[in-house]
């Protein structure tokens, strides 16, 4: 991918490395075939005569790479207006994952641009971060769509945790938070029942 997105630059032709300039120049005279390949052959004439793999990308990433606002715009509604209702906690993670995964393939994480002008490459950790920022961003929607008259006092105590925890481990907390309620309904219910057994057995007059 370094090739195509020019994070990977060519080398300087030095007598230490020419092994790694001729290795380099042989994978990308592999990758231009293989983009022109994979692209619409409507399209390949406009991009046919481009001498290599980065110009290629760039090119169409100009032309049709632009991201579709009106689709962004849907799906992040869709996203805030999800809410449980009748459904399951399995069922509306399984929703909220599928408009991620849909608006994922529009809105793109951007790459670190160190590596191009610096020999240490990435310094910044800005894609990591960035990253972390977007999970966490899950969190509290996932958090946002429970049902708040069932899950108000768990959503409290996750919220207040110093950093926010992962989609998963949320999603865990929620699921055995569930479990343990269904456990203090079944105990109260049955509590309830012996309960009213003790006081019909002892109420009735003695023969």
């Amino acid at each position: 991918m370094g090739l195509i997105d020019g994070t990977r630059n060519k080398p300087e032709i030095k007598e230490d490395n020419f092994t790694e300039y001729h290795a380099r120049d042989m994978v990308h005279s592999m990758v231009c075939p293989w983009l022109l390949n994979m692209i619409d052959r409507k399209l390949r004439p406009s991009v046919a005569n481009a001498g290599a793999a980065k110009v290629i990308w760039e090119d169409l990433q100009k032309k049709y790479g632009v991201a579709s606002a009106p689709k962004i715009y849907q799906l992040k509604a869709r996203t805030a207006e999800c809410r449980q209702g009748g459904m399951t906690i399995v069922e509306l993670s399984s929703k909220l994952r599928g408009l991620w995964s849909e608006l994922d393939n529009h809105v793109k994480i951007p790459t670190c641009m160190c590596s191009r002008y610096t020999c240490k490459g990435c310094e910044c950790n800005v894609k990591s971060r960035i990253g972390q920022m977007f999970e966490a961003e899950k969190s509290y929607q996932f958090l946002l769509g429970l049902n708040d008259d069932f899950y108000s006092q768990i959503q409290g105590q996750i919220l207040a945790t110093k950093s926010l925890a992962s989609l998963e481990k949320v999603f865990n907390i929620i699921t055995q938070e569930k479990q343990h309620k269904r456990l203090m309904v079944g105990r109260d219910d049955r509590s309830e029942t012996a309960a009213a057994y003790v006081v019909n057995h002892t109420s009735k007059p003695q023969g």
